[in-house]
């Protein structure tokens, strides 16, 4: 299970790209973090670093 539930990278972001994804029945996570405004992304980096599984792959264009 990640950390706190996926909440770092949820609380780390500036830009809000992340949001609660529902996955029931998962066996590892009832909920999951989905970057579902990622053309928002100001690439700061800071989901990565935060990231307990190291989850995030984030490329600059």
């Amino acid at each position: 299970m990640l950390k706190s539930d996926n909440v770092s990278c949820i609380t780390a972001c500036p830009v809000n790209v992340f949001r609660w994804f529902d996955t029931p029945g998962n066996p590892v996570s009832e909920k999951k973090a989905d970057p579902f405004n990622e053309q928002a992304c100001i690439f700061c980096m800071a989901c990565v670093n935060v990231c307990p599984v190291a989850a995030i792959d984030v490329k600059p264009p």
